[in-house]
């Protein structure tokens, strides 16, 4: 929501194009692979695709938007004085450089300790057992 917010204020201005035209890549480019990872969370993809350390990837992609949204929000807080819009969108900036900085730092203090991505579980093999039955009577019954 922040980078669609950030997005329309840097799309008013017209005396600034090349100042609301970086914002916008970053605020749009963000937003559009949030959603794709939002997307493979919402599909389990996460689970799936083993080969991809999940959790080193997130903690990239946050800390080099945070990074990205940094500059924009710098070059827009410069222009901020001439247009309002641009000020607005700099505060939309740093508010969202704030945001993908914090999910970095739990990404990476996740990944630190070897935690799995959100999505991903064990998930259990094909053949079950007699062992790994689950009836109503058996004491692994889930009781919700």
């Amino acid at each position: 929501i922040i980078n669609l917010i950030g997005f329309i204020c840097s799309q008013l201005d017209y005396y600034f194009p090349s100042t609301s035209n970086w914002y916008g890549f970053v605020s749009m480019t963000a937003f559009w692979v949030t959603l794709v990872l939002l997307f493979f969370y919402l599909c389990r993809l996460i689970e799936r695709v083993k080969f991809v350390p999940w959790m080193l990837a997130e903690f990239v992609y946050c800390g080099v938007w945070a990074t990205l949204y940094f500059t924009a929000a710098i070059a827009a807080a410069v222009k901020g004085r001439y247009q309002e819009c641009l000020a607005a969108a700099a505060f939309f900036g740093f508010v969202a450089m704030i945001l993908y900085g914090a999910d970095a730092f739990f990404k990476y203090k996740g990944w630190k300790s070897g935690e799995p991505a959100q999505g991903e579980r064990s998930v259990p093999s094909a053949g079950l057992g007699a062992s790994n039955t689950v009836s109503p009577t058996s004491p692994n019954y889930p009781a919700y």
